[in-house]
């Protein structure tokens, strides 16, 4: 195994540890090491970045850098999802709903739907209608933050029996999914 790839197992292994610092530093030579890590460095960078609660007051900035420079190399749903996530953290909705609408129309995923009803939940006034719809299109694909978030939204409609409902369906679904799915079906924004 060659220096740089050990360094990107580093980044990978960090990133899922939740050593962020540790993820940066590695992901950070990957993208300086360019082509054919590049992608791959950017992406576990901006992702550390993210997460990275206790990290440098401009990482989300940072973060979101990283997505833009990955959209303008390798246009993909999830480069606008991650750049839509982050964006939403910063507080502009705008720009983060663009991105939404770019990677839905690239491929309507079940993270992007998930995207969407975090957009429509937390919008000021929330849009509940919308968040439910957008939550149940996501579990009906098989994601079980789709089915976490239908209920919850429910209950914050005083909409009890559609929640107690998604809520069994949930229990009967997820071994199923999990057998089908695996680990996708844990997939979220």
């Amino acid at each position: 195994m060659s220096n740089i790839e050990s360094t990107k197992d580093l980044a990978e292994e960090s990133l899922a540890r939740g050593e962020y610092e540790t993820a940066v530093t590695a992901a950070t030579a990957l993208v300086e090491a360019g082509e054919p890590w590049l992608l791959d460095g950017l992406v576990r960078r901006a992702m550390a970045l993210e997460n990275w609660a206790d990290g440098p007051s401009d990482r989300l900035v940072a973060a979101a850098n990283d997505w833009q420079r990955l959209i303008e190399i390798a246009p993909a749903p999830v480069s606008y999802r991650g750049l839509a996530r982050v964006l939403l953290k910063l507080g502009d909705r705008e720009f983060a709903l663009v991105n939404l609408l770019e990677a839905e129309r690239r491929g309507a995923t079940p993270e992007v739907l998930l995207g969407f009803a975090e957009y429509y939940r937390t919008a000021s006034p929330p849009d509940l209608g919308r968040a439910k719809a957008y939550f149940l299109r996501a579990a009906l694909r098989g994601r079980t933050q789709g089915i976490r978030g239908y209920v919850e939204v429910a209950y914050e409609l005083d909409q009890p029996f559609s929640g107690v409902a998604m809520a069994l369906i949930g229990l009967v679904a997820t071994p199923l999914l999990a057998l089908v799915l695996g680990e996708r079906r844990h997939a979220g924004f």
